[in-house]
């Protein structure tokens, strides 16, 4: 097929007759093969018709200026096994006139052949992570299955399935067994304990030309592992010991989930001990907070502080009260 490309950048006249239902074979994947072959043509701007007519066109025939030639086999490099006929124009000139007038006459008729309208590939199945997974690794690879005619696929992802960008190309393997599955792993990690849709999308070599040729899956989703403790408060939180201790404190944050370590007599009076965790805060706020004490009570405090300093605990959520008076209840 290349050398019909060169002919046709040097000024040769270039023409193809070819077979639909051979273009679309999905039989076997050296099948897929003719498919990117004249997908690459037409993109090149080879003039191409094709069998319009009940029947099949089941002619090996090349014609130029030269010779003839007239073959059992079939374009796929596994099938070049058969007999081919080379007619020299000067040594046959009855036998190449007679092939060369009948491809002309199949050119020519409008009834039996028509302009050759490319096709989109299939689409990939996707194969892992699984929709709905969770837990998976920041660095996962992305697998699907090949699809037939695909010629490369491009990958997209994102946190909104609304919203997902396109990410990288993956090329298939043009071969006569190329393998089943392809994969993408992103070059940075993935944010941890976050969900992320991703889907495939297969392209043709007409692609290029026409957009629309192109085959997408169907968009999965999973989510990232937590990213583990690292004994630091997320900012603007911040931590320390308040009054007299007996051992110092310390305090982080994993999972939505702040977790207070702190020794002290008491939170009492005017001599308050006991490790403190805490942002600043401007305006109204207020404080929903969820708090779980070893070897003492639990309890749930609404808090309300006008600013300053406010605490807030494990699991705390604030929103804006505007006009709210200050006050503090337990």
């Amino acid at each position: 097929m290349r050398p019909l490309r060169r002919a046709r950048r040097a000024g040769v006249s270039v023409r193809l007759l070819v077979e639909p239902t051979e273009y679309l074979n999905r039989k076997w994947p050296e099948f897929w093969l003719t498919h990117a072959n004249l997908d690459k043509m037409w993109a090149a701007g080879i003039p191409i018709k094709q069998r319009v007519h009940a029947g099949l066109t089941h002619m090996k025939t090349l014609v130029t200026s030269a010779y003839a030639t007239n073959a059992s086999s079939n374009y796929a490099a596994a099938w070049q096994r058969d007999h081919d006929y080379f007619v020299s124009a000067a040594a046959k000139p009855a036998i190449y006139g007679a092939i060369k007038n009948r491809v002309q006459a199949m050119w020519n008729d409008s009834a039996a052949f028509g302009p050759f309208q490319p096709q989109p590939p299939d689409a990939a199945s996707l194969v892992s992570p699984a929709s709905g997974a969770g837990g998976i690794s920041t660095a996962t690879q992305l697998v699907w299955n090949r699809a037939a005619f695909a010629v490369s696929y491009d990958i997209y992802l994102g946190v909104s399935p609304s919203a997902m960008a396109l990410v990288g190309n993956v090329p298939a393997q043009l071969v006569n067994d190329p393998p089943v599955t392809y994969s993408w792993t992103p070059s940075t990690a993935l944010q941890a304990g976050t969900t992320y849709y991703w889907k495939v999308v297969s392209r043709t070599n007409a692609t290029p030309v026409n957009p629309s040729l192109i085959g997408t899956s169907d968009t999965w989703s999973f989510g990232t592992a937590a990213a583990p403790s690292t004994g630091v408060l997320p900012s603007p939180w911040s931590s320390r010991d308040v009054g007299s201790v007996s051992a110092a404190g310390n305090a982080s944050y994993s999972n939505g989930v702040f977790t207070v370590k702190g020794a002290g007599t008491w939170i009492w009076d005017t001599t308050d001990s006991f490790q403190f965790v805490s942002q600043t805060a401007s305006g109204d706020v207020q404080s929903n907070d969820s708090i779980k004490l070893r070897s003492c009570h639990s309890r749930r405090r609404n808090r309300r502080r006008n600013s300053g300093r406010s605490p807030f605990s494990p699991a705390a959520t604030m929103e804006s009260q505007k006009n709210q008076p200050a006050d503090e209840s337990e």
